[in-house]
């Protein structure tokens, strides 16, 4: 029997296609103190939905379907957010794979589907790299020049499928407060 609450897939894709976003940030660390000024590029990725608070129980429902992810609260906002790429490989990827979206976030998705595959690969390699026993510090794990030139790639084309804030333009003579 089917459950009266549950959100279909369908009305999840479509819901995503509005109100969704498929996150790909990028933090570059100089270690100045370093003769050689090594930089150090970290990525994430992230699959979110932010509404307003009074709208929570559909994120709520969201969250069930997936079976994983955070949900946040503001004041005014509510945030639905999965970030573990083992997660996005394994039940985010595939949902939307399965449910299309048809909008311009369906291209959005494609690319960055990309880019969290090639996160993957590596979180895996990161598992199998010996650490020397009492040595702090990261896990080195050297990327292939075509993975570190696909991710800066995709990060730049999916650039233009982002929502850009634009700053208020009117005037208050343009309100009606002079």
């Amino acid at each position: 029997m089917k459950e009266i609450n549950k959100l279909s897939n369908d009305y999840i894709a479509g819901f995503v296609d509005g109100e969704g976003c498929f996150a790909l940030t990028v933090r570059r660390d100089v270690r100045k103190e370093r003769a050689s000024k090594a930089t150090y590029l970290s990525w994430k990725a992230a699959f979110v939905i932010c509404l307003r608070s009074d709208d929570s129980e559909i994120l709520e429902k969201i969250q069930k379907v997936f079976g994983c992810g955070t949900i946040t609260y503001s004041k005014n906002t509510v945030r639905f957010q999965i970030s573990n790429i083992t997660e996005l490989s394994e039940r985010v990827v595939p949902f939307f794979n399965k449910n299309k979206m048809f909008g311009k976030k369906s291209k959005d998705f494609e690319i960055w589907s990309k880019a969290v595959a090639i996160l993957n690969k590596y979180k895996v390699l990161r598992g199998t790299v010996n650490i020397e026993k009492g040595k702090a510090g990261f896990q080195k794990v050297r990327w292939s020049v075509q993975d570190t030139k696909e991710i800066h790639e995709i990060y730049t084309l999916s650039s233009k499928y982002k929502s850009k804030k634009e700053s208020a333009k009117w005037t208050n003579s343009e309100l009606g407060r002079e």
